[in-house]
């Protein structure tokens, strides 16, 4: 049964533990014209009004967390998350909403990270993390190459995946983590870290870059995850239903 509703943040929610092989009982092992001046400017003029307005409420009962500016009138916004569905709600009262993805196991929270190509992110994080996102005030679920909704199992199945961010003072990028193992290396452990593009419409989601760390043991890649995953490096207010 779902208990006292708060805001709270990544590091939280999850616990500095969160990530350890003993904590999840963890099986072994993404030169301008002047027309278009005119054109950009006639954008910028529309998005600084922001999203109309939805026809849709926000669940009595929902928790919300601050979301930034998300459809660029330059007010803060909202993210929110009751017992079944999250969302969106904006300043001028446009209000998105999907449903939960997480189906039992831990409580869900849920946070918006604003990416480098203004599309808003909407991650879901419980049992397993799930990503939406927001663009031309539609909120869409993300999805791969292959049709599936963009999904990390934290650890409850194998290979462990994860979720973590990188961001400097403007946006953010999602990155994928993935914890490895070869017995046929000197350092048969690895993390691999992938950013994750989302397309500007908020609808797919592409691997970018990687890189690869090796590590002797378990609980040093473990450690290495860790530190990379959303706890440590999502650092944006959580809507949280624990």
């Amino acid at each position: 049964m779902r208990k006292n509703l708060k805001t709270t943040t990544l590091a939280a929610l999850l616990g500095a533990g969160a990530l350890t092989a003993s904590t999840l009982g963890l099986a072994a092992t993404a030169s301008a014209t002047t027309a278009s001046a005119d054109t950009a400017s006639a954008d910028t003029a529309a998005s600084s009004r922001g999203c109309a307005v939805t026809g849709k409420h926000v669940p009595k009962g929902a928790v919300r967390a601050g979301a930034g500016d998300i459809d660029g009138d330059g007010r803060n916004d909202q993210v929110w998350v009751s017992a079944d569905r999250k969302g969106f709600v904006t300043a001028g009262g446009a209000v998105f909403s999907q449903k939960i993805a997480n189906a039992g196991g831990p409580e869900v929270g849920v946070f918006a990270l604003h990416l480098d190509n203004d599309v808003v992110a909407l991650v879901e994080q419980g049992r397993t993390t799930y990503v939406s996102a927001l663009a031309d005030c539609t909120l869409k679920k993300t999805v791969t190459r292959n049709g599936e909704q963009v999904q990390y199992n934290r650890g409850f199945s194998s290979p462990y995946r994860d979720l973590g961010c990188l961001a400097d003072d403007d946006y953010s990028e999602l990155n994928a983590l993935r914890l490895g193992h070869d017995e046929a290396a000197k350092k048969p452990w690895s993390v691999k870290q992938t950013v994750l593009n989302v397309s500007t419409d908020g609808a797919r989601a592409t691997n970018g870059d990687s890189t690869l760390k090796r590590y002797a043991t378990r609980a040093a890649a473990m450690k290495a995850l860790g530190n990379l995953s959303s706890a440590r490096t999502c650092s944006t207010p959580v809507a949280s239903l624990v």
